[in-house]
């Protein structure tokens, strides 16, 4: 199974998909009180085409304040401009956050049902709907929504010279980097501002208009003209029954408003009126992504009790209840059909504002046991230690954790008594897993150390140590993977002494560490030193299992890691044996280890072609990469691209060059993508692509069609990349100049 190249269909034109329907994907209902702008809509015209068919890529940039209404203000624009069938089909994209921008990509591609969209396939998502912007006639808009970091926005900004783009954001420079054009979203001044109010009042303004009005104009100056701010004053004047005029008397003589900016005084005012259930879920709200958070993740009855200020999520009555005064003061925002919530950003930093250091603490425990409650374990009573099943719940949860994460970092800045719970921390080791089995290491590094801080916080350190010890395995993993094998080593040999020193130890954990300083060896090309630390996880790995009462066996992974490193000894009869039981074993595991069960055919494949059985390793590493999308799993992982790499190599091996020229140009659309972080994947790609069509040549005398140019091209480039890894490395000329620098994984 060799899939076409991302971005691209085998069987159906993908412009075609949507040219006859229309297609909209708005965010939830947050406009629902739209007031004025007209003129905004205008000057937004003026710089994107009235009927939306400009053959150029058009693009501005919504900026100011937070709170001030740019969201609302692209969200009511797109409506209006969908409404007059000028565009075919909108999208709006999650801007804040590297996660939520995926996320978001994910789902206009599924929107789409472009060809190869599948939930968890971010990476190949990005390149179809880059694609479709580039070749469909569709007129299309897509909104970036609270975009702030222009280097978490540039892979996803179109690479079109079609369609039309709007970034809303507070960061001005943005309109610089991407738009082509820029528009200020100021406050309103005060007659605006006061007709907004009477607006969202007009079922409740009192009898005397002519004062309601100059009460009105008084509130909405005091407010600087602020939308968010007006909202709320709104809010709190329906909830109290009042006038305008009686509100702005009690609002007068408030003492405390004296020592506080206006619109702190609104903010403080619509809190205090909150009940004490109102008040716990507002306080969760804070602490959660502000955008698109699942109602499920409050109704989740499994896994780690409920604090009791929280029971009420689980008594529908209660919760409803609870919500009212909420979405009364407009302080959040809930589609009960999409079952989503909504809670802005300006909300959220003014709520955890107005909580004490101790409430805050509180709000931020109670995220945390909901978000656990949602993430998937690994396993502790086997070495499977793995998530590959449970990737579409993990992916449905991590902005989540990736946001405790942030929020977390942010309350240290504030105050070094804010303090991390057990249950944080392994969340955080657990999504640790999760980012490394999809090669996202940038965001494993950051939440590795994150992690190590927020153990320093635990007041249990034997817990503290165990947890730190998992950071440091999961670390080293990402560092062998990027092809920094001496910095695993190290921290692999630090994690395995503080395992050692635990009393009672914990065979299963010990174990793992032993399998993964095999791991590392191995990478290291020191195969003899990885054979004793695969030998030493067989024993420790035996001994635990009889002492917990089980069978004297060994796990089925580390059975094949044992028999890849004896692979590289030259042991071919003892790695074979090893193997058939390893292949058998995973395929009797329910449910089926698609993962583990590839990389086990991907080493029999390393084997035959060791013994000169090219067919047969060509076989094996074909049925690695099937086996590798059984689990519906990303194309743009690098184990795929090792797979079709191999594929490319053994067809050379075998005189079907041609064939081995499309799987080899194949694996460097993959390994381009990672080759940043793992330059020598790519290098090796190169140079025996360069090979491929000297031998070409060779085979097509006279016929040379630019093939030599190229080669040569691919040879230097292929030096280049090696030299990222080895700046002291010469020789360039065989295979075993860039394997030797590859993870054991996918080597």
């Amino acid at each position: 199974m060799n899939s076409p190249p991302v971005g691209q269909s085998s069987s159906v034109d993908i412009a075609a998909i949507t040219q006859q329907i229309s297609l909209m994907q708005l965010p939830i209902k947050m406009y629902t009180n739209f007031f004025g702008r007209e003129s905004t809509f205008e000057e937004i015209d003026q710089v994107i085409s009235r009927d939306g068919s400009a053959t150029a890529f058009q693009s501005m940039t919504l900026f100011g304040l937070g709170g001030i209404g740019k969201s609302s203000i692209a969200a009511r624009y797109i409506e209006k401009k969908m409404e007059e069938n000028k565009y075919d089909a909108v999208f709006w994209v999650y801007g804040e956050t590297a996660a939520s921008l995926r996320q978001s990509f994910t789902d206009v591609a599924l929107r789409l049902k472009l060809p190869g969209a599948q939930p968890n396939l971010h990476n190949e998502n990005l390149q179809l709907v880059q694609n479709w912007f580039r070749t469909t006639d569709c007129k299309w808009l897509v909104v970036y929504d609270n975009v702030e970091d222009d280097s978490l926005l540039e892979p996803y900004w179109p690479k079109s010279s079609h369609g039309t783009a709007i970034i809303t954001t507070r960061n001005h420079n943005l309109m610089h980097k991407f738009a082509t054009s820029g528009l200020e979203i100021t406050s309103w001044d005060a007659k605006t501002g006061s007709e907004f109010l009477l607006f969202l009042l007009k079922d409740n303004i009192g009898r005397d208009i002519q004062s309601e009005r100059l009460s009105a104009v008084e509130l909405a100056e005091k407010l600087g003209g602020h939308a968010l701010g007006i909202s709320h004053m709104a809010g709190l004047i329906q909830r109290k029954s009042c006038t305008i005029a009686e509100f702005m008397r009690i609002y007068l003589e408030d003492p405390k408003r004296l020592h506080k900016s206006e619109l702190q005084a609104v903010w403080d005012a619509s809190f205090g009126t909150l009940e004490r259930n109102s008040r716990a879920f507002l306080g969760v709200a804070s602490f959660l992504v502000p955008d698109n958070t699942a109602q499920d993740l409050f109704e989740n009855r499994q896994g780690h009790d409920l604090p009791d200020d929280l029971e009420f999520f689980l008594d529908d009555s209660k919760f409803s209840t609870a919500m009212e005064p909420l979405l009364d003061l407009a302080l959040i925002k809930w589609d009960k059909d999409a079952r989503i919530f909504w809670c802005h950003r300006m909300v959220q930093i003014q709520f955890r504002s107005f909580l004490s250091l101790e409430e805050r603490q509180q709000a931020f425990d109670n995220a945390v046991v909901l978000v656990y409650n949602a993430f998937p374990k690994q396993s502790d009573s086997t070495n499977k230690h793995q998530l590959y099943h449970q990737w579409t719940q993990c992916n449905r949860c991590l902005q989540q954790v990736l946001c405790l994460k942030d929020n977390f970092q942010e309350e240290r800045r504030h105050s070094e008594k804010f303090k991390a719970s057990s249950l944080f921390c392994e969340l955080l080791k657990e999504c640790q897993r999760y980012l490394y089995e999809i090669n996202a290491f940038q965001e494993l590094e950051d939440v590795c150390e994150l992690n190590l801080l927020a153990v320093e916080t635990l007041d249990d350190q034997e817990q503290a140590i165990d947890i730190k010890a998992s950071i440091l395995s999961h670390q080293a993993s990402m560092y062998e993977s990027i092809g920094r094998v001496e910095e695993a080593i190290k921290l692999n040999t630090k994690g395995y002494n503080m395992r050692l020193k635990e009393e009672p130890r914990k065979g299963g954990l010990l174990g793992g560490f032993e399998q993964n300083l095999g791991y590392n060896y191995s990478t290291a090309n020191q195969h003899e030193t990885a054979l004793i630390w695969f030998k030493k996880s067989r024993v420790t790995w035996t001994e635990w299992n009889v002492k917990e009462g089980r069978e004297a066996d060994w796990p089925t992974v580390t059975k094949k890691n044992t028999a890849r490193c004896l692979v590289y000894l030259g042991r071919y009869e003892q790695a074979q044996s090893l193997l058939d039981v390893s292949i058998r074993e995973f395929k009797q595991e329910k449910p089926l280890n698609w993962a583990m069960l590839a990389f086990a055919y991907f080493v029999q494949g390393i084997l035959e072609r060791r013994r000169n059985r090219s067919e047969a390793a060509e076989a094996n590493f074909m049925e690695a990469q099937n086996m590798w999308f059984k689990g519906d799993q990303t194309r743009f992982h690098p184990f795929n691209a090792g797979c079709i790499y191999k594929m490319g190599v053994v067809c050379l091996d075998q005189g079907k060059v041609e064939i081995a020229i499309k799987h080899l140009r194949d694996a460097l659309e993959i390994t381009k993508f990672h080759s940043d972080a793992m330059p020598v994947e790519h290098a090796r790609g190169l140079f025996k692509l360069s090979e491929a069509l000297v031998q070409n040549l060779s085979t097509n005398e006279g016929e040379d069609d630019g093939s030599k140019k190229e080669a040569e091209y691919l040879r230097d480039e292929a030096e280049k990349y090696l030299l990222r890894r080895d700046k002291s490395a010469t020789q360039f000329g065989n295979e075993d100049a860039y394997d030797k620098w590859v993870p054991i994984f996918w080597r």
